[in-house]
């Protein structure tokens, strides 16, 4: 009985070492197949690859993290130069030379023109009172403060232009004498007064040098008046260029030469004498008086009345004209009588 218990126990344990002990002789592989255990069996490579991957990882890691060192030290570096460079603009002043200056005005002090650095003060406007037509104006900017006073107009007067023989009523500004109105504008028909001419010598001068500026070959012929010798009388000078071509006076009746004390005066005279000692130029002086002391003459005119003055004195519109000829010595005379 205790064998027969005992012979299960043998069988159940040789299939126990049967079961333990594998047959690898009897053990067929396909052909073709590796000897290498299958996946199941290689737990020692999973390891390797999972040591390699986290080492290349770790590789990785470090390559971004240097990379981003390097990223931010460009950033900085980027940022210092800017810093380098925006100083100027930031902090002018402390890098200008102040070279380049614009002086200063009169609501500006000196200023570097490069930084923008001031020096000194303004130097405030330089005024220039108001008058009747311009405003309070500084001198310096020319800025204008206020309005212009404005004109005071006087009483009415006559000015006569002895050139264009007019004459016309004009009122002047009392505060600065412009002329701010006209009227009874008019032609002056004759130089005649009351026993006298009623032109001045200066405005006769004036005429006589308008009238030389249109004769031929005449141009350059010109009339002044000046003190004699004596100095008591105006004397009369014709030139031509600089050449003394006649001499004359101004007399206040047929003998007594005109004082200086007149000069300027109307009324003041009433003769005319020149002398020439060049037939050429006493023929212009005669031509050219003869227009300047009667307004209402033309040239034509006035060379029929010279040829027929000459040796014989003739009158015309009131004026009595002679030119005496002798030994080559020329006078001419303009008077009323």
């Amino acid at each position: 009985m205790d064998n027969e218990m005992k012979e299960p126990n043998g069988e159940q344990t040789h299939s126990a070492s049967d079961e333990q002990i594998p047959n690898i002789e009897g053990k067929q592989f396909p052909d073709g197949a590796d000897d290498a255990p299958s996946p199941e069996n290689r737990p020692s490579n999973e390891y390797d690859v999972v040591c390699k991957k986290e080492e290349s990882d770790s590789l990785l890691t470090k390559a971004i993290h240097k990379l981003g060192g390097k990223k931010r030290a460009a950033i900085a570096a980027t940022a210092i130069v800017a810093v380098v460079f925006c100083l100027p603009t930031l902090f002018p002043q402390l890098f200008c030379t102040h070279k380049l200056w614009t002086n200063a005005s009169c609501t500006s002090p000196r200023t570097c023109k490069s930084c923008g650095k001031t020096e000194g003060e303004p130097l405030g406007h330089e005024w220039e009172e108001a008058t009747c037509t311009v405003p309070k104006t500084c001198q310096r900017c020319g800025k204008t403060d206020g309005k212009p006073l404005g004109h005071q107009p006087g009483s009415w007067t006559t000015e006569v232009d002895y050139a264009d023989a007019t004459s016309k009523e004009i009122r002047e500004c009392e505060k600065c004498g412009e002329v701010v109105d006209t009227r009874n504008e008019k032609e002056i028909t004759s130089f005649l007064g009351d026993g006298s001419f009623s032109i001045s010598p200066e405005g006769f001068i004036e005429r006589l040098n308008e009238e030389f500026s249109d004769i031929p070959n005449c141009s350059n012929m010109k009339a002044s008046y000046e003190l004699d010798d004596s100095g008591t009388g105006l004397e009369l000078q014709i030139k031509n260029g600089s050449t003394l071509a006649g001499i004359g006076g101004f007399f206040s009746d047929s003998s007594s030469q005109l004082l200086f004390s007149y000069l300027g005066s109307v009324n003041c005279f009433k003769n005319i004498v020149m002398y020439f000692e060049n037939s050429d130029y006493a023929a212009a002086t005669a031509l050219a008086t003869i227009q300047a002391i009667d307004p209402t003459l033309s040239f034509s005119d006035a060379k029929q009345v010279g040829a027929a003055c000459v040796d014989e004195p003739i009158v015309k519109n009131g004026i009595t004209y002679a030119i005496v000829a002798s030994n080559g010595e020329y006078w001419l005379s303009a008077r009323i009588e």
